[in-house]
């Protein structure tokens, strides 16, 4: 799970807000929601992934890392590598001069974006002047 410059800026406890559908403010923690997010998808999604993948009948079969290092299929249980060290795939390209072997990984960015600040009126007539000067 990535994030974007403004929120790799934020600490911990800074204070987000967000007003939901009951016109309620709701108030916590960057770092709580930061975490909140890289849980789900470090659990959550990855296991919501493996379902719908055998849903639509796309067997994939992720390797998965044991304590020791060595790399075994995971068939039962969820599997965050789609979203950390990757999946391994092979792709066969027309021109190519044979399989390329790779890995598939989903990367997900989440971004807060500032909200352009509207232009204020000029208040003083010097600022007219001011602008000329500038230019």
């Amino acid at each position: 799970m990535e994030f974007n410059d403004y929120l790799e800026k934020c600490k911990y406890n800074d204070v987000i807000g967000h007003q939901n559908n009951y016109e309620n403010e709701i108030l916590f923690k960057v770092g709580e929601l930061k975490k909140a997010i890289t849980t789900a998808f470090k659990d959550a999604i990855p296991q919501k992934l493996k379902e719908e993948l055998e849903r639509q009948k796309l067997h994939i079969r992720p390797r998965r890392k044991i304590n020791d290092g060595r790399k075994i299929p995971s068939y039962t249980e969820y599997n965050p590598a789609w979203f950390e060290e990757g999946v391994d795939f092979q792709i066969l390209r027309a021109g190519s001069q044979g399989w390329e072997k790779g890995k598939m990984k989903i990367k997900v960015t989440l971004e807060f974006c500032l909200d352009e600040p509207e232009k204020v009126e000029s208040e003083s007539p010097l600022d007219d002047i001011r602008k000329t000067l500038n230019q």
